[in-house]
């Protein structure tokens, strides 16, 4: 199994590096968490191919985390006819959004191969190779007047556990950590290092039983160099992946 960053800025695109988006590859098949990258764009330029993608997951309904996903519905519903997945997206209303800004080109936005699907709190994503749990966060409490929800997503494939948290609330107010992360050995755990400081961070992940922590969606600021300083501590190991890097699992 191996997991591809595709995007690792936080909330706008800088020199060299997309918004949040990644790419998980199982015997032969993909999956993305996130679309704030140019998806259709990246996988042609890497070789690979839209009809191999099986299934896409959105945290949560910001852009900087989801802008990629327009192309990638219209051109699959539209252009690679041999496509067959679903889309997850945090609410209907989202679906709605999606759908009606690929009928305002003019172009097909439903399709029997390729669904736009909302979570709901009994989802369970189970296709035979992966399976994926999304576990609501408190990242749109930020603001009060949002409207909209955000997941982490619990991962098992190939016989790893994997853990996303996707963005969370500013200084994970409300105790803003899966709780699934103190379960078990994981294989791999993929954070966000944007809303809280890395001092915050170091305090929820020190105690995991897990073999690489990678954070993401995070800005070239001091809080950067503080989430380096945590490489060498522990007995896992912390990476801090730029676009294009990968990681087996």
């Amino acid at each position: 199994m191996k997991l591809t960053f595709l995007g690792t800025a936080c909330g706008f695109p800088e020199k060299d590096r997309h918004c949040t988006c990644m790419l998980l590859e199982t015997q032969g098949r993909l999956y993305l968490v996130d679309a704030g990258a140019p998806v259709v764009d990246i996988l042609a330029q890497t070789g690979r191919k839209v009809e191999a993608v099986k299934g896409v997951f959105l945290s949560h309904f910001h852009f900087d985390h989801c802008v990629g996903v327009l192309q990638l519905m219209d051109l699959a519903m539209n252009y690679y006819r041999g496509s067959e997945f679903n889309l997850y997206t945090p609410q209907q209303h989202e679906v709605l959004a999606i759908k009606g800004m690929i009928a305002a080109s003019g172009a097909q936005c439903e399709s029997e191969r390729v669904k736009m699907l909302a979570y709901n709190e009994n989802l369970v994503f189970d296709d035979g190779y992966l399976k994926l749990i999304p576990i609501q966060t408190r990242h749109t409490c930020n603001n009060p007047a949002s409207i909209i929800k955000s997941y982490a997503f619990y991962v098992e494939t190939e016989g790893k556990r994997l853990l996303f948290t996707n963005d969370m609330s500013m200084h994970f107010m409300g105790d803003d950590f899966p709780k699934i992360a103190y379960e078990g050995h994981f294989d791999l755990v993929v954070t966000e290092g944007a809303h809280f400081t890395a001092a915050e961070l170091e305090e929820k992940v020190s105690t995991i039983d897990m073999d690489v922590l990678a954070v993401t969606h995070v800005n070239m600021d001091e809080n950067y160099e503080g989430l380096k300083a945590m490489q060498g501590r522990y007995d896992f190991q912390v990476v801090l992946p730029k676009d294009g890097d990968e990681i087996e699992v």
